[in-house]
């Protein structure tokens, strides 16, 4: 019998003030999706490479 797997959806959006960033997480729905747990900060860095010439970019691709 095959598993199903959890699917993850990243959204990203631009908060203009601290308040209205809490406003949002304190919520239990949003955008028509539902939390299933509490939360949580993490923090990573990303880096992007292209070409000397920025040939990927130019190309409409990213690679991190």
């Amino acid at each position: 019998m095959s598993q199903v797997r959890p699917i993850e959806v990243e959204s990203k959006y631009r908060i203009g003030a601290a308040a209205e960033a809490s406003q949002l997480l304190r919520r239990d729905a949003f955008e028509g999706f539902r939390a299933v747990g509490r939360a949580r900060t993490t923090q990573f860095e990303d880096r992007y490479v292209d070409t000397a010439d920025g040939a990927i970019g130019r190309a409409g691709f990213a690679a991190r």
